[in-house]
């Protein structure tokens, strides 16, 4: 199972393994992007990113946000070992 979103990147690069960040209303942080997917014949910046869902809760989560026109964020997930030397 996977949730599909399509998104026009505005600046910025996006990759597998990022997270989004769902910044207007309240946050609500998901991922990570298991792949992204450009298309032949849409316009620069528009692509598909592909959540992987494990179950159906979890798609339906993703269903029941309803994304429309929303303002959101890739970010690199933090690292567990940041700052340890």
């Amino acid at each position: 199972m996977a949730y599909v979103l399509a998104v026009t990147i505005l600046e910025g690069q996006i990759a597998a393994g990022m997270w989004v960040d769902f910044v207007t209303g309240v946050s609500w942080q998901r991922g990570p992007i298991s792949a992204v997917e450009y298309h032949k014949g849409s316009k620069a910046g528009d692509v598909w990113l592909i959540f992987r869902c494990a179950t159906e809760e979890e798609l339906g989560r993703w269903k029941l946000m309803a994304i429309r026109d929303d303002i959101m964020q890739a970010f690199e997930p933090p690292t567990l070992l940041a700052g340890l030397h």
